[in-house]
């Protein structure tokens, strides 16, 4: 065997820098690209069908706390499955006052820019057995503001707000929901209040 072709033999196998700098560029650069998802998103968009635009109301005449929620929760549950529910703020400020509301599948609920889907400051309108409120040793007293149960699609978007009054004082009590949970915290029990 002649010189050259030993050399041309040495040098068809890499060195061992050459095939480190190999293995780096494959891990780097190939062996990730198997293992990116696949799958095809779409950028989220709001609804394109609306079968319901509400406004705020005025407030009921008599006190009547639970004349919004009811007005919110059949606007929900008469829509078709891919339908939203439109909040606008309108000509009276765009703040709905609303007890526990339960969104079913496909449907969602728009806020617009400006309004505030608030919750009603009384254990009474999330109350499941008489305990929403208080402080005990189970803590599940109260019905969770926005429910979505065993649902398929819908949600909530737009660049509204959702306030659930933690800082309110609550009706028929001396203290706030905030205030509840932190008493019930330092007593190491539970705190029923909505979720």
């Amino acid at each position: 065997m002649t010189t050259e072709r030993r050399y041309e033999l040495i040098s068809f196998f890499p060195s061992p820098l050459t095939s480190f700098v190999l293995f780096f560029f494959l891990v780097v650069n190939v062996i990730p690209a198997w293992a990116q998802d696949r799958r095809t998103v779409s950028e989220p968009a709001l609804p394109l069908h609306v079968c319901s635009t509400l406004s705020p109301m005025i407030a009921p005449f008599g006190g009547d706390d639970q004349a919004g929620t009811r007005r919110l929760q059949a606007a929900i549950d008469h829509c078709a499955v891919g339908e939203a529910v439109h909040l606008i703020a309108g000509d009276r400020g765009g703040r709905f006052v609303s007890g526990p509301l339960t969104i079913k599948s496909g449907i969602t609920l728009w806020l617009e820019h400006g309004v505030v889907l608030a919750a009603i400051a009384d254990p009474r309108a999330d109350d499941r057995d008489g305990r929403c409120g208080t402080i005990d040793d189970k803590g599940n007293g109260c019905r969770p503001f926005i429910l979505f149960a065993g649902t398929r699609g819908g949600g909530i978007v737009g660049d509204g707000v959702i306030d659930g009054q933690g800082g309110a004082t609550m009706s028929g009590h001396g203290e706030t929901w905030w205030q509840l949970a932190r008493r019930a915290q330092a007593k190491g029990a539970s705190r029923t209040i909505p979720d």
